[in-house]
């Protein structure tokens, strides 16, 4: 073996003293004087080997308990981030010596990504992000104005946090979509920073070390203004190395005891109150260069709740394995979850988030690859965005792999299957899968979309693609429009008009200059929208309400393949993109669906009209019966003018409180046609009606507004089973129903008790 090779397998092979489980609340630390990896008892402060690592510099929990560990330069071909399993002190160099240069900290971004930071003793420090799954390695920023970067946190809102460390050290923010660099806090309290912690409510606490007058100090940072506060200095604290968080809110310092022998010693501070004590272990080593906590999952499962706005995105990050939320006007980004597998791990890469289709009710389904280790799990996740919750909606109904999903006009999935080149019919309240196409001349089904007459649109995602129209009635297939411009095509859409618009990938010449094309619905005659710009890697197509086109751009060379939302214009051409995305080697946003529904906001509308009288009953679903709505508003004023046009534009939606948390929400749209007839029509002069018989996709079934003084009505019925109740009976104090209108008018009633609240019957009366 040569005599390199013997070398690196050396390293990467470190003596250990025992296996080692990790619990939650476990502290893991890395000595750089004695090369060692050590757990920390986090109530008695015993040490004991992990492994023997050479020049550790700093480690970091893995949400599956395994560690890495930053190192210093090794010899050529050495990695110098290498995973560590503490169970059995197998290593392995993830990136496969990949990258070789020092890392001195580490942390999570909100993908799970780690970013590090990397100085150099030839004064070319750098910012650098590292995508495990997918071997990526992208320099943020370069760092080359820092004396010296020592270490890196992450706030909630996704900037990076870097320490200077120098005599007069500094706290610099980072946007990590462009490398922005600003200073927070400079100076001051900060002398020799060495390490700093933003926890999880967004406080920054910095370490920071007097020389001359031999002191430790803890400092917090305001996260606006940057001005420093001292938390505690002094008494335990001398020369502080590493700052973390304990799983009880308190702060862990290493420092130099500044008392007999001079010994070192993990120090707990209360961030509050700054009372300082020693972990008691009496052995003064190892030396703690840097620490990381162990928690259930280092990186968070569920951002904050989100309740969906008209025209937020909903996206499927298939490299992060992530449900993305976009707000539709700034183009933050923030997970909604991280989709795990039927016994709540994260699957494996490959079988990550596919697809996304934002149901009526607000909840989100989440395609999957084709389930191969469990008999009883769908490829199928219903999520909620308002509490981050998750289920399988279909258990062992739909297996196959999910790329791409849309609604059909009787509220059934359409699922497109890539590799078996299926397409498949799923009703989630009948729990039936049927095959509508298989082969023939779909080939590589990615995009979707419906024809108002109710064929289904295909895109072959081929380098020669093309766009097949599937009857779903009778299972024929036609090619629409094949070869010329669509060149790896990757999405369809339709708009309320009938015109097709499509994305591809690349130009016919193989550049990652996307276009978006418009198809001819009736000869399949192409043309270009749009090229270049923006647009690379295209990947998904979304057409808002307002008629503008949403597109997942991938980047490009100069941009370090910078993902992008991209709104176009389709009559002035012109492209924005509110905000850069994550960094990633490929297009990250893989599906895009844009919610455009009218629904109800978490808490009640606060100026909204009483009724003169009202009622509400709702009956539970039981025997095989469909579940029950009936709400009446009456004796109230009504202006005509207030109602609008339901027929044209106006949507509603019935809301429902208890003890002012949402609990019922039933959305009604503008217009369309229900039994061959238009859904809504108007009463006269005196306001509008609508009727389903077959109830919407929430169940509503009829609706009326009549106008009036001191005479009008307003009444929504519901049932069928797609009626969405809250569990009866229902748990609470007062309820409050309300009618909004997409006008900006409200309608409620007040109930302050019931006349009957049982697992059956829910009645209530309300005389304002």
């Amino acid at each position: 073996m040569p005599f390199v090779v013997l070398l690196v397998a050396i390293l990467l092979s470190p003596y250990r003293s025992a296996a080692v489980d990790l619990a939650p609340g476990d502290l893991v630390a890395v000595d750089e004087y004695h090369d060692r990896v050590f757990l920390i008892d986090s109530s008695t402060g015993a040490r004991s080997d992990i492994a023997v690592v050479e020049d550790p510099l700093s480690v970091l929990v893995e949400p599956a308990g395994t560690l890495l560990v930053g190192r210093a330069p090794q010899v050529p071909y050495a990695g110098t981030l290498i995973r560590l399993d503490p169970s059995d002190g197998s290593t392995s160099d993830p990136l496969g010596g990949r990258y070789t240069s020092e890392v001195s900290g580490m942390a999570f971004d909100a993908l799970g990504r780690v970013v590090l930071v990397s100085p150099s003793l030839s004064g070319l420090h750098t910012l650098v992000q590292v995508d495990l799954s997918n071997l990526g390695v992208v320099v943020l920023t370069d760092l080359s104005g820092f004396s010296l970067p020592t270490a890196v946190a992450v706030e909630p809102s996704g900037s990076i946090l870097v320490v200077d460390q120098a005599a007069s050290g500094a706290v610099v923010r980072v946007d990590p979509s462009n490398g922005h660099l600003e200073t927070l806090s400079a100076g001051g309290l900060i002398e020799w920073p060495s390490d700093i912690v933003v926890t999880a409510a967004g406080e920054i606490f910095v370490t920071s070390t007097d020389l001359l007058a031999g002191d430790g100090r803890i400092v917090r940072i305001d996260t606006v203004s940057g001005v420093q506060s001292l938390v505690v200095e002094g008494e335990y604290l001398s020369d502080v190395s590493s700052l973390a968080q304990a799983s009880d809110g308190s702060l862990l310092a290493q420092s130099l005891f500044n008392g007999p022998g001079n010994l070192s010693k993990l120090v707990r501070i209360d961030p509050l109150s700054g009372v300082q004590s020693v972990l008691p272990d009496g052995t003064g080593a190892p030396w703690a260069s840097d620490i990381d906590v162990v928690r259930v999952s280092p990186v968070p499962t569920v951002s904050t709740p989100v309740f969906l706005s008209r025209g937020d995105i909903v996206a499927a990050n298939p490299f992060d394995q992530v449900v993305v939320h976009v707000d539709g006007e700034t183009g933050a980004r923030s997970i909604l979850a991280r989709v795990p597998d039927t016994d709540g791990s994260l699957p494996p890469q490959d079988e990550s988030v596919r697809s996304v289709l934002v149901e009526p009710a607000g909840t989100i389904l989440v395609g999957l690859p084709e389930r191969r280790r469990s008999s009883t799990s769908s490829s199928l996740v219903r999520l909620n965005p308002k509490d981050g919750s998750h289920y399988d909606p279909a258990p062992g109904l739909f297996r196959d792999e999910v790329t791409r999903m849309i609604f059909d006009h009787s509220g059934r999935l359409i699922v497109a299957s890539d590799e078996s080149g299926v397409i498949t019919r799923v009703d989630l309240q009948q729990g039936s899968a049927e095959t509508l196409a298989q082969g023939g001349i779909i080939v590589r089904p990615r995009g979707l979309a419906l024809e108002s007459s109710g064929d289904i649109l295909i895109i072959n995602a081929t380098q020669v693609g093309s766009i097949v129209r599937l009857n779903p009635d009778t299972g024929a297939q036609s090619t629409l429009s094949s070869g010329g411009l669509l060149t790896f095509p990757s999405d369809v859409a339709v708009s309320d008009t009938g015109s097709i618009y499509c994305t591809t990938a690349s130009d016919p010449d193989g550049l990652a200059a996307g276009r978006v094309l418009r198809v001819d619905p009736e000869t399949g005659d192409q043309e270009i929208v749009a090229m270049g710009g923006l647009l690379h890697e295209l990947a998904a197509l979304e057409i808002k309400r307002d008629g503008t086109l949403l597109v997942s751009s991938g980047g490009d060379s100069v941009s370090f393949h910078q993902d992008r939302l991209v709104r176009l214009d389709l009559i002035s051409g012109t492209q924005t993109s509110p905000s850069v995305g994550w960094y990633g080697v490929a297009p990250i946003l893989q599906d895009i669906e844009v919610f455009d529904r009218f629904v109800c906001p978490p808490a009640p509308v606060p100026e909204c009209v009483a009724a003169g009288k009202s009622s509400i009953r709702m009956k539970a679903a039981v025997s095989g019966r469909d579940p029950k709505l009936v709400w009446k508003w009456v004796r109230g004023t009504v202006r005509l003018s207030d109602l609008g046009d339901p027929r044209v534009d106006v949507e509603h939606v019935l809301c429902g409180y208890v003890d002012g948390a949402n609990i019922l929400e039933a959305p009604i749209g503008a217009g369309g046609v229900c039994s061959k007839r238009d859904c809504w029509k108007e009463l006269g002069t005196s306001g509008f009606a609508y009727r389903d018989r077959a109830g919407n996709l929430d169940g509503v079934t009829n609706a009326k507004l009549v106008a009036g003084d001191g005479r009008a009505k307003v009444l929504v019925k519901a049932g069928r089973e797609r009626l969405r109740l809250p569990s009866q009976p229902v748990a609470g104090a007062s309820m409050r129903i309300q009618l909004l209108s997409s006008r900006d008018r409200c309608w409620e009633s007040t109930f302050g008790g019931f006349r009957r609240n049982d697992e059956r019957i829910l009645k209530a009366v309300s005389v304002n």
